[in-house]
């Protein structure tokens, strides 16, 4: 190995560090509900270090050199930019309240072009740490312990390599051992250097750390429980205005305010968002929408500012008054809510808020949904819950016109398939329910159906090309069929806990797969009530379930046996390497360290001073020469004769030099 190959860093280093890297860029885009954050994060990381390894090749060492200034001036300009950085970033960007994750994650990117030395590459896991303990405080990526383990093997690799080279710089530079030729490293690992000069340590310690994390952190975690439960912590949350599409979270919105259906294929998947204390399902709404585009829906508009909202709730004639309180025959109960995991915005609650929410924790939208203020995890409301026994069959009058809209944006062949379901009906209440059944004749529930072409009327490809479709689409044909035959309606989505799944406390838990579109169609004594199509429609392919990787039973199985593999065999296996580290391979070398056993066993039987593993032998010989005596002149030859033997690259008779080793040794014992 040539002296300037001891400064080079090794492809397999680039490799670990943007694996690292990535893993927890991986893990903000999963933790925001937004993927596509984390994808172009990482291919721009992975670019960046390809640069990195690249001029740590073939630049001049002088440029090389700069590469930490030039780190630092880029962290400081994320700093000082955070919203210009964040508005590069798909979709919304990273929600303000966690702006400090943004500026953490564009450090660790843009970062990546910079690390062309060791120290830079080590200092990368620094911001990278802090983005894993943000996504930890968020606790919406069930993925993210499973990340940080990854990426503490892979630091620890890294930090072990760069630890190693550093170890033969050193060696290199006392002249010990020369740094000619291949056999190098051999005769580095099988001297006093060989403790340094292999990643077994580093590795033993990143295994411990991840069997404690694992063993100790639910224990840790279920004994706080006592205490946490009484702490109300503010969990940073973005604020969208309504959900963006069911194919995702829920509860994540668009900054443009609207909500677009007919996408096309789409995956569910198993993960636990909620539990209440419901014990049958209901529609439990989280966001409205009112105005129809043709490819979707804009959400109803908020309040500008609390005194807007202040002033609602205390006028009896107002709109969103008279919406929650227009059942004739209702009943209130208390409504329990405990949210598992996710990012969320609103209170998923069935029928009507009764009584004005807590302002402290949520506050009423014009529409009547809950808007949560401060996120918590475990809350009760009370709730009305209206009955179709009060309604008189006929559609609500007084609620705001921009729900009535004969004229409503679609086609005539759609109008026209309004007129005819709802031809001969007696009231408003048939009029709906035609119109519910007609469409579940017409169309199939398929959440892989295709999806609608851009440029086409999504209510219309639905009901006369397509004819299959998710909930989404059952629910925009409702909507919009029923505004084109007078009656006041509008598109809800939140859940709808059809699986049945109880906790057990005996109340439904909710996951996201459960996330649905629905019609609401506000009738006189009944207010909003839901009209699901999707009900009676028939069913044309099993839903999917996207379980990630670690959320597979069979994935899951196979942690618990490794990890019960490792707890057994690990400590055996580092207590081996140790073993196999301390005796080298070389017969003559392994001679060599057994003479000098004997020499030091007998020096520390005279003394009482033990040798401690970081001294030298000459280290060694000036803490003892003093209780050594006459014998020191003795103890200093053979001192002498083994630092030739272990350092020096000339060859040493180790059997004669461990009998003479012995010999000594009993000089030294002798009184």
């Amino acid at each position: 190995m040539k002296t300037q190959d001891l400064d080079r860093l090794h492809w397999m280093d680039y490799g670990l560090s943007a694996l690292a890297s990535s893993l927890a860029l991986f893990s903000v885009g999963m933790g925001l509900s937004n993927p596509e954050i984390g994808y172009l994060l990482m291919g721009i990381l992975l670019l960046g270090t390809l640069i990195s390894y690249a001029i740590h090749r073939f630049a001049p060492t002088k440029l090389t050199l700069a590469g930490g200034g030039i780190y630092s001036i880029v962290g400081i300009a994320c700093f000082l930019n955070p919203q210009g950085m964040n508005a590069l970033l798909p979709g919304e960007g990273v929600p303000q309240q966690l702006l400090m994750a943004g500026v953490l994650a564009w450090m660790i990117t843009l970062g990546s072009f910079t690390l062309w030395r060791d120290t830079i590459i080590i200092f990368q896991a620094v911001p990278t740490i802090a983005l894993f303990g943000l996504v930890g405080t968020w606790d919406t990526f069930n993925g993210a312990p499973v990340a940080f383990f990854g990426f503490l093997l892979c630091f620890a690799i890294l930090f072990a390599r760069a630890h190693g080279r550093l170890m033969m710089r050193q060696a290199n530079e006392s002249g010990a051992i020369e740094s000619t030729g291949e056999a190098f490293l051999p005769r580095l690992k099988s001297g006093p250097w060989r403790w340094m000069a292999g990643p077994e340590w580093a590795l033993g310690s990143a295994l411990a750390i991840i069997l404690l994390s694992a063993i100790g952190a639910p224990v840790i975690q279920e004994g706080m429980k006592g205490v946490t439960s009484q702490v109300q912590v503010n969990v940073p949350r973005p604020q969208p205005q309504q959900a963006a599409n069911l194919n995702t979270d829920p509860f994540r919105g668009m900054s443009s305010g609207s909500t677009s259906v007919g996408l096309g294929p789409r995956t569910l998947r198993n993960r636990i968002v909620f539990s209440t204390n419901l014990s049958e399902p209901y529609h439990l709404r989280a966001h409205t929408y009112d105005e129809y585009t043709g490819r979707g829906w804009r959400v109803i508009q908020d309040y500008a500012n609390r005194r807007g909202a202040d002033a609602d709730v205390n006028d009896p004639e107002s709109n969103l008054n008279q919406q929650r309180t227009e059942a004739a025959k209702f009943r209130v109960f208390t409504y329990g809510i405990r949210f598992r995991s996710g990012l969320y915005d609103s209170v998923p609650i069935p029928g009507e808020a009764h009584g004005v929410p807590d302002f402290q924790v949520s506050s009423l939208r014009p529409d009547g949904t809950l808007k949560v203020l401060t996120n918590f995890q475990q809350r009760f409301f009370q709730v009305r819950l209206p009955s179709l026994e009060g309604a008189t069959g006929n559609a609500g009058k007084g609620i705001s016109p921009i729900y009535r809209d004969p004229q409503v944006r679609t086609t005539d062949r759609v109008r026209d398939f309004a007129k005819r379901a709802v031809a001969g009906a007696k009231n408003d209440l048939e009029k709906a329910n035609r119109l519910k059944a007609a469409i579940e004749a017409t169309a199939g529930y398929d959440l892989q159906a295709e999806a609608i072409p851009t440029g086409e009327d999504v209510t219309d490809n639905f009901l006369f090309v397509s004819k299959r479709g998710p909930c989404d689409l059952f629910a925009t044909a409702m909507v919009v069929t029923a505004r084109a035959a007078g009656l006041p309606a509008r598109y809800a989505t939140g859940f709808y806990p059809a699986r049945g799944v109880l906790s057990e406390r005996g109340g439904l838990v909710v996951h996201e797969s459960e996330a649905h579109a629905w019609a609401e169609i506000y009738l006189e004594g009944a207010g909003w009530t839901p009209f699901d199509p999707t009900e009676g429609a028939e069913d044309l392919g099993e839903p999917t379930e996207d379980l990630p990787l670690w959320e597979q039973p069979w994935v899951r199985t196979l942690g618990l046996i490794l990890g019960g593999l490792a707890l057994v065999l690990g400590p055996a296996g580092i207590v081996f390497l140790m073993r196999q580290r301390a005796l080298p391979s070389d017969p003559q070398a392994r001679k060599m360290g057994q003479a000098y056993g004997v020499f030091v066993r007998a020096i520390e039987k005279t003394t009482g001073k033990p040798k401690r593993p970081g001294q030298t032998p000459s280290e060694y010989l000036e803490v003892v020469r003093n209780q050594l005596g006459p014998k020191a002149e003795v103890a200093e030859t053979m001192t002498a004769k083994f630092v030739h033997g272990l350092y020096s690259p000339a060859t040493t008779d180790a059997e004669a030099l461990l009998q003479e080793a012995k010999q000594t040794a009993r000089e030294i014992r002798r009184r």
